[in-house]
């Protein structure tokens, strides 16, 4: 987790470019414990604060290419940066450093903007191409690292954190109220959107081009598609082996079940030495028992904390690093910060349950979805007939008397049992009146085209010899069609080969996937959706 920031003007030099830069050193320092640097050039300001994961003795930045030509600061990493490095020395190419940061200058010069589509992996960055007085602003296919922007009449201003852009710009925040509407409707903020006025997330795939004089032009770059079919198991144990490459010790998020637990076995198979973390919620010990025998099988070391109710007192803390509120955003930073104790980054089954239908509101949804048209007139009135009945907590009530005017309208039934709110209930429950700029159809239209730009039409659940398995039907990538994504995985016989242990352990072989999965967009975006953002670099 670098942190980068700074600014493009159209000005050759700002009057206040030292303040400006020095706040956002203060601002976003937390985010690179292994240094920080600053530049500022005619036109230019940057700064970067470093974490250090590849290269540890060469790779500070920002970094010039061989012939001083761009200069960049970038946040992430490139998981195929070895294989890119003899490509463009190939091709003629001079490095004089080991670093995956060199290796995005290697391919700005060798292809320009069509050399990001190579980059395997999770990044943001902003590039300064000197010669020709022209700045990109790059944010990876699937949207896993920041990159925030803010556009006046004069000046670009970017940052890996909003905070950081209010800071350079010395000015404060202001709320806006339709993605505060977004964000109690959806329970996130889609596509660009964020919390404060004049300040937008670069989409998934976003190439953003400014040049002096000619202001903001928003480019895309093309991902490469993997194979259309692909197995399972060797597409998994790929993504994780590719996580492994940094320079520094990497650990697990380790839970009770399937995901972590799988990610973990084949960790451990790769890197023997994989530290694993888990948190106990509450007064149920399940989960924490099942991650320690999961790590005993594994023979790898378990660290566990406990989140008490008292960690309430932590949410102003949390808020500040996190910006959006997150429903489960305090687990997550008690995590981290228990990680951090042995780690500088982890790998993490976050996401799987959505990847596969995990969840019992995929059965629910997929159960409904299949009724005939002629039955569901009958289950709306009787959830409407939930009226009456005063021991039903009120939340539910009303998500089910949502759910019986809406059978028929599948997409606001699934969000409806994802736990989303719809309009009236917020105008309804809220005290802050919302404006009329956020309809329904409004929020519908940028959730789905943020799904698009990460490749995903639409999802279904499917049904396949007793299987559980999630169909992503459909996908585009920038305006191109691509072929749509299977992917079935056995997860009792995955949590068999936890138990028993004797492979899982020892050999690294974990559950046998019976299915095979297709590309959803971005470089090796296969590997990438199937481990579900597997590195959540701290």
């Amino acid at each position: 987790m670098c942190g980068i920031g700074g600014w493009f003007s159209e000005q050759p030099r700002l009057d206040d470019a030292k303040e400006k830069l020095a706040r956002l050193c203060d601002m976003l320092k937390h985010r690179g414990p292994d240094g920080t640097r600053t530049l500022e050039l005619d036109h230019v300001g940057m700064f970067h604060a470093r974490l250090a994961l590849v290269d540890l003795s060469g790779g500070d930045q920002p970094m010039w290419c061989a012939d001083r030509r761009a200069v960049i600061i970038f946040n992430g990493e490139i998981f195929n940066y070895r294989e890119l490095r003899a490509f463009y020395e190939a091709r003629g190419a001079r490095f004089v450093t080991q670093s995956d940061t060199e290796v995005i200058l290697a391919a700005y010069q060798s292809e320009g903007i069509e050399g990001f589509g190579r980059l395997r992996g999770m990044f943001a960055f902003a590039l300064w191409d000197v010669a020709e007085e022209r700045a990109l602003l790059v944010r990876d296919a699937l949207g896993i690292k920041p990159l925030f922007v803010s556009h006046d009449r004069d000046c670009l201003y970017f940052a890996s954190e909003v905070k950081g852009i209010f800071a350079a710009r010395g000015e404060a925040a202001q709320l806006d109220e339709g993605s505060l509407h977004l964000l109690l409707n959806f329970r996130y903020l889609p596509g660009e959107a964020t919390l404060f006025r004049t300040v937008r997330q670069l989409d998934p795939g976003e190439c953003l081009e400014w040049r002096i004089g000619s202001g903001l032009r928003p480019l895309r770059f093309t991902p490469a598609v993997a194979a259309r079919d692909v197995d399972l198991d060797n597409t998994l144990a790929d993504s994780v082996r590719a996580h492994l490459i940094a320079d520094v010790p990497v650990g697990c998020y380790l839970s009770g079940g399937v995901d972590s637990g799988l990610i973990a076995a084949l960790a451990r198979q790769y890197s023997p030495q994989v530290s694993t973390f888990t948190l106990m919620v509450g007064d149920d010990p399940n989960e924490a028992r099942n991650a320690a025998q999961t790590a005993r099988i594994l023979a790898l070391p378990n660290t566990q904390a406990e989140l008490g109710a008292d960690e309430v007192q932590s949410l102003p803390r949390v808020l500040w690093h996190v910006e959006t509120p997150k429903v489960n955003a305090i687990q997550l930073f008690r995590l981290a910060e228990l990680a951090r104790t042995r780690t500088k980054a982890v790998l993490s089954g976050l996401g799987g349950d959505e990847l596969f239908a995990g969840y019992n509101a995929h059965k629910i949804f997929q159960l409904m979805a299949r009724l005939p048209v002629r039955a569901t007139r009958p289950i709306a009135n009787l959830l409407s007939g939930m009226r009456r009945f005063s021991t039903t907590q009120f939340e539910e009530r009303e998500r089910a008397l949502q759910m019986g005017g809406a059978i028929g309208d599948w997409p606001r039934v699934y969000a409806l049992l994802r736990n989303i709110w719809d309009d009236p209930t917020l105008r309804r429950w809220s005290a802050r009146p919302f404006t009329a700029r956020c309809s329904r159809g409004g929020a519908w239209a940028l959730a789905e085209r943020s799904g698009a730009a990460c490749g995903i039409a639409r999802i279904r659940v499917a049904q396949q010899d007793g299987q559980r398995s999630a169909v992503a039907g459909g996908s585009r990538q920038h305006g191109r069609r691509a072929g749509g994504a299977r992917a079935i995985c056995r997860f009792g016989s995955a949590r068999r080969s936890l138990e028993n242990g004797a492979a899982a352990g020892r050999q690294g072989s974990v559950a046998r996937g019976s299915g095979t999965t297709s590309p959803t967009g971005g470089a090796g975006s296969t590997q990438e959706w199937v481990s579900a953002r597997c590195a959540c670099i701290l």
